[in-house]
């Protein structure tokens, strides 16, 4: 029974990352290229002051120009995010024999892994702005859509996120 368990826990770690790397493009689906064309290729110092500019925005209560600042922050760090994760992704897809061979530069892919996880985040946070947004400017459906969706993607360990766009979606249902 024991090996048993031992056996399904590293298949789990064998298999897991691959399907949250599948679950997370399939859920973000971003056109790279097109973000590109439109806005160019995000940088990690510009996508961080889009964030700044949009966080002041909101901060101050300015709705009507935090939203669209809010949204093209969105696209930049969910693309910057699947750039990032594109660099290892062959890493997540390679046997278990191939990720053991490559143990020199886990440390490497933990780091790349971390700052594309840090940008959904920061990416959930904007989402859940910009619903708020739209509630203080009456746009109730587009911000219930929104605060689906930021809930779709929030990981459960952002307790305060996950409360704060749960509570705002609620609030639009009257429970």
């Amino acid at each position: 029974m024991r090996n048993l368990l031992s056996y399904f826990a590293a298949c789990s770690l064998i298999f897991l990352p691959s399907l949250v790397v599948a679950k997370e493009n399939t859920l973000n689906n971003s056109n790279i290229e097109e973000i590109i064309k439109k806005s160019g290729l995000p940088t990690h110092k510009e996508t961080i002051l889009l964030e700044t500019k949009s966080k002041q925005l909101f901060g101050k209560g300015n709705c009507t120009k935090a939203i669209p600042v809010l949204r093209e922050f969105q696209k930049q760090s969910n693309a910057l995010a699947n750039i990032i994760s594109a660099g290892i992704n062959p890493f997540h897809r390679a046997s278990h024999n191939a990720r053991k061979a490559f143990r020199g530069s886990l440390s490497e892919m933990a780091e790349f892994e971390g700052t594309a996880n840090d940008f959904k985040r920061r990416r959930n946070a904007a989402m859940v702005m910009e619903a708020e947004c739209l509630v203080k400017t009456g746009r109730n459906n587009a911000a219930a859509v929104k605060f689906f969706n930021a809930l779709r993607m929030i990981s459960i360990k952002n307790l305060t996120l996950w409360k704060r766009a749960r509570e705002g979606l609620y609030a639009l249902i009257k429970y």
